[in-house]
């Protein structure tokens, strides 16, 4: 995809995935972060390699979301309540929060983004766990 943005001179976005993982140390998950660290540090390093072409680099690093692949993490209700409550928004992610904000990455409305890792994380990274306003 580089290559062929190079080679038309007309700019682009390419929108990599990574987790919060990479980030918080969570029990269990030392693979899925070291890969993931890898990819949040490719994303910077590709936007620094293809700015001149015009080419945004972008990471979306999601929280837990609702999907085929974690169903049966969240199959109970109270396996459910456990992990939605370290989520200060109280709620797991959904497929169509990563697309929107995929969406958002690859589209003209984010001209003035590159080499971002954004947390997609219900405030999972930026908020001390199980504190919440009220």
């Amino acid at each position: 995809y580089a290559a062929a943005v190079q080679k038309s001179d007309q700019g682009g976005s390419l929108v990599l995935f990574s987790s919060v993982v990479a980030r918080v140390g969570v029990a269990n998950h030392a693979a899925i972060a070291a890969a993931k660290g890898g990819v949040e540090a490719l994303a910077r390093s590709l936007a620094a390699d293809f700015s001149a072409c015009g080419l945004r680099v972008n990471c979306i690093a999601p929280g837990l979301m609702r999907t085929p692949m974690t169903a049966r993490l969240i199959a109970s209700d109270a396996g459910a309540a456990q992990a939605s409550a370290q989520y200060p928004l109280g709620r797991f992610g959904e497929a169509a929060d990563a697309a929107a904000l995929a969406v958002f990455l690859a589209s003209a409305a984010s001209a003035w983004l590159s080499g971002q890792v954004i947390g997609l994380d219900g405030g999972f990274t930026a908020v001390r766990p199980y504190v919440k306003a009220g």
